[in-house]
């Protein structure tokens, strides 16, 4: 009785432990830290959307998101997508292209995400290794949303996007975008109109490779929502 009963008591407390920890890497994260702690961002994982990411603001976020990749890119054949997480993003992505690759580093946030979305592809990984990820494949669209601040080499991994897409799409949050807003200043990179929730502001860039043989509806990508 007594062994069930500490058995009991420590399986709480390390589930406890496991929220606090969970709790604060989150707050950290979410206020700027981007240190490209990847042990740090796998364990956030530990419990169901710890960005919690299902709420009407970053739903706006991504409705908007997706309108644009539509116009920019019609009939969107392949998009590949950065941190894919829990695949919250990733279901709205697939509403817009054909078929959708999803890189993320936690493999229990691919778990959840494969049920969310089990036509999406989902490949584990860090968004470093994203060439060796997907093996000489191309695609029309690639995103890094809310992302480019978290990783350890977010030029390395711009460039690398800049290899295998023709139109890259990125959305930071306007309170993190100066960690990273100097990378959007090199060639083929343009600022477009902001996405916008209520007080909450998303800054928006994209790139356009210039060996793109359909040209995208760039004015689509400076067409702000109004909200």
């Amino acid at each position: 009785m007594a062994m069930a009963y500490l058995a009991q008591a420590s399986t709480m407390l390390g589930s406890l432990t496991d929220r606090i920890r969970v709790s604060l890497s989150r707050a950290g994260l979410r206020y700027g830290e981007y240190s490209g702690n990847y042990d740090r961002l796998t364990r956030l994982y530990r419990r169901r959307d710890p960005w919690n990411l299902a709420n009407s603001g970053d739903g706006a976020r991504f409705a908007e998101t997706n309108r644009r990749i539509a116009r920019a890119s019609p009939d969107c054949p392949s998009l590949l997508e950065l941190g894919a997480g829990e695949g919250i993003q990733t279901g709205f992505l697939a509403r817009v292209a054909a078929r959708v690759t999803a890189i993320e580093l936690s493999q229990e946030a691919i778990d959840r995400a494969r049920q969310r979305v089990p036509h999406a592809h989902f490949l584990n990984g860090r968004a470093e290794d994203l060439s060796a990820l997907v093996q000489g494949q191309r695609f029309a669209v690639a995103t890094a949303c809310e992302m480019p601040y978290y990783v350890r080499d977010p030029g390395a991994v711009l460039a690398a996007l800049q290899q295998v897409a023709d139109l890259i799409v990125v959305t930071n949050h306007a309170r993190l975008d100066h960690k990273v807003s100097f990378l959007f200043d090199g060639t083929g990179w343009r600022r477009t109109a902001d996405i916008r929730h209520g007080r909450t502001r998303w800054h928006c860039y994209h790139w356009q490779s210039p060996h793109r043989h359909r040209a995208p509806d760039i004015a689509a990508l400076h067409q702000g929502n109004p909200s």
